[in-house]
């Protein structure tokens, strides 16, 4: 039976149409949406916002050059855990869903419980046997939950990956390295 070193690797995320990638990076710049019912009148103050810039997107990025997102799926026993390893603001965290389904990264001590299967296009689970293919389409389902989709929220202009509703959206992972290690055990086999 393989080890769990043996079945994690590192991945970029791709799709045939638009990348997959942090809303601040497809955008360029901070997302910050405005609360509902946060300011405006005379004794409210003024209005708040959040940042969404950590959540995942799928749409037209600002810059046409931007290098795809890059994941390392750890395997365990639940499913695979997945840490940013594009550099920027969100490397080193984990990707879990809010509990709205948004996916994004959170710091690890943090990040909301979740865990990923991945399945091929027919919802059949990926095994290790199938990791051999460099390019391989998947589905991405948040175990507990469903499978990541394209999603709108009413709030923001932005396209999210969440997992609650909409169609599943097919997604192929360009495997550069397999059999990758955890970085806080580097030797383990």
């Amino acid at each position: 039976m393989p080890t769990h070193r043996q079945q994690s690797f590192i991945a970029q995320l791709e799709t045939a149409s638009h990348p997959i990638n942090f809303l601040g990076e497809l955008v360029g710049s901070p997302v910050k949406v405005a609360l509902v019912r946060s300011g405006g009148g005379a004794f409210s103050g003024a209005i708040q916002y959040r940042d969404d810039s950590h959540f995942l997107g799928h749409q037209a990025p600002a810059n046409q050059a931007m290098v795809p997102l890059t994941l390392y799926f750890r395997h365990t026993p639940e499913g695979y855990k997945l840490y940013v390893r594009s550099p920027g603001p969100q490397h080193g965290k984990r990707l879990g869903a809010n509990e709205t389904g948004l996916l994004g990264a959170f710091p690890v001590e943090s990040c909301p419980p979740s865990t990923f299967s991945l399945l091929n296009p027919n919802g059949r689970p990926i095994s290790h046997e199938h990791l051999n293919n460099l390019r391989l389409p998947i589905h991405l389902k948040l175990n507990n939950g469903s499978l990541t989709h394209r999603r709108t929220i009413h709030d923001s202009k932005q396209i999210y990956l969440g997992t609650k509703g909409g169609a599943p959206l097919e997604i192929t992972l360009n495997i550069l390295e397999l059999n990758a290690p955890y970085l806080s055990e580097p030797n383990e086999i």
